[in-house]
C-alpha cells in the first residue's frame, strides 16, 4: 500500500532533475532572538518493526527520532519513477521571489536534514489548525518500511524500520510547539542558513489558497490547534 510523508515547519524544496532536493535548514542556532528550530522524523510509535542507533530511548518511544546534521533516505522515494508537483508548486512561498539574489549550494547550505526525492505524487496543503502550508508526498510502495538516517560527523548510521502504510512526519520546528499563530516571529529568516551568500529575508506574503490537510498523523492529534503561522511554511526555490 502507498506511504505518506508530511514534509513540516522549515523545509525547502529544489527543483532537481525531475524530481527535488529536500533541505531542512538548521535552525538551532539561528541568532537575533528567533527560537531554536530541530528537526525530527516523527511515526506512531506502535508503528515501530525495529531501530538500530538512537541513542534518546524516552524519545524513540513516543516514535519520535531527533535529528542531528545528516542525510535521510527513505526507502523507494528517493528510487527514479514518475512524479508529479502539480498541485505543490507555486502554492508555496518562493524563496528567490523574496530576495531575487537568494541562491542555494548543496555544497554550503547548512543544514540539519536533507533528502531526494524521486517518485511520487508531492502536495501542497495547509497544517490543520494553522496558516502555513505544508507538503506532502504520497509514494507508491508496498511492504515495510526502510529509514535511513546518515549523521554527517561520520558517525554509525541509524535505521527505523516501519510497517507497511506508516505516515511519517519530516518536521523542522520550535521545542515548544505552535499553540498560537504568531505574526512576526522571524522564524523564516531560518531560511537565510541555505544562501550561498548573505540575504535578509522578510515575512512571506499570504500563501495561496490550499486546502487543510487530510492528515491523520499524531502530529496533529492535539487538543489545541498547531497555530503554524505563514512564516514556518514550507518554501520552494530554484535549481541547484
Amino acid at each position: 500500500m502507498p506511504y505518506k510523508v508530511q514534509f513540516v515547519g522549515l523545509v525547502c524544496f529544489l527543483r532537481d532533475n525531475g524530481g527535488r532536493k529536500v533541505f531542512l535548514p538548521d535552525g538551532r542556532n539561528p541568532g537575533e532572538g528567533i527560537e531554536p528550530h530541530y528537526g525530527s522524523i516523527v511515526v506512531a510509535p506502535d508503528a515501530v518493526r525495529e531501530v538500530t542507533g538512537w541513542s534518546n530511548e524516552e524519545e524513540v518511544k513516543r516514535g519520535i527520532f531527533s535529528l542531528d546534521p545528516c542525510s535521510i533516505s527513505i526507502q523507494a522515494a528517493d528510487v527514479p519513477g514518475t512524479f508529479d508537483a502539480s498541485l505543490h508548486d507555486g502554492l508555496l512561498p518562493e524563496l528567490r521571489r523574496i530576495d531575487p539574489a537568494f541562491e542555494i549550494d548543496p555544497r554550503t547550505a547548512q543544514t540539519i536534514g536533507r533528502l531526494d526525492i524521486r517518485q511520487g505524487t508531492l502536495r501542497a496543503y495547509r497544517v490543520p489548525g494553522g496558516e502555513a502550508v505544508i507538503s506532502q508526498l504520497e509514494v507508491p510502495y508496498d511492504g515495510a518500511i526502510e529509514i535511513f538516517v546518515t549523521p554527517r560527523d561520520g558517525s554509525a548510521k541509524r535505521t527505523i524500520h516501519i510497517e507497511a502504510g506508516t505516515e511519517i512526519a519530516v518536521t523542522n520546528m520550535a521545542l515548544g510547539g505552535y499553540d498560537s499563530v504568531v505574526a512576526e516571529n522571524g522564524h523564516f529568516r531560518i531560511y537565510e542558513k541555505l544562501c550561498s551568500r548573505p540575504v535578509r529575508l522578510t515575512e512571506p506574503p499570504a500563501v495561496a489558497d490550499v486546502p487543510p490537510s487530510p492528515s491523520r498523523h499524531l502530529l496533529f492529534a492535539r487538543a489545541r490547534p498547531i497555530g503554524l503561522s505563514t512564516s514556518c511554511s514550507n518554501t520552494g526555490c530554484c535549481t541547484p
